[in-house]
């Protein structure tokens, strides 16, 4: 099923691109969402990569502040002008970034986990 997603990309000082999705109702909440958002992360000093608003069918558990041992699970995050796809990658395969002909590829790192479709 396709929802609404807002995903925002930073880049943390180690060198790590990190990652939330979360869902919302539809897509004036996620622009609303995103234009409170992101300029709390720009002025905390964060380095936003991305943050945007889309449809997708890929569903992410919560984004829990609390809790900083959860561990990262990585992400192919592909921007295409305002679209973007996600897509989990399995233990011990390759993430591939950016190339010359797919400039906005990442390997994004999210405590943030896969909820299977019922």
């Amino acid at each position: 099923m396709l929802t609404f997603a807002f995903l925002v990309l930073t880049l943390n000082p180690d060198g790590d691109v990190r990652m939330t999705l979360s869902d919302s109702q539809d897509l004036a909440a996620c622009q609303a969402k995103r234009d409170k958002i992101t300029p709390v992360l720009v002025d905390a000093g964060y380095n936003v990569l991305a943050s945007l608003c889309a449809e997708t069918k890929l569903h992410l558990t919560p984004y829990d502040h609390s809790n900083p041992d959860v561990p990262l699970n990585q992400y192919q995050v592909e921007i295409t002008g305002n679209t973007y796809t996600v897509a989990p990658v399995a233990e011990g395969d390759a993430c591939v970034t950016a190339t010359e002909n797919t400039p906005t590829r990442y390997c994004a790192l999210s405590p943030q986990s896969v909820i299977e479709a019922q």
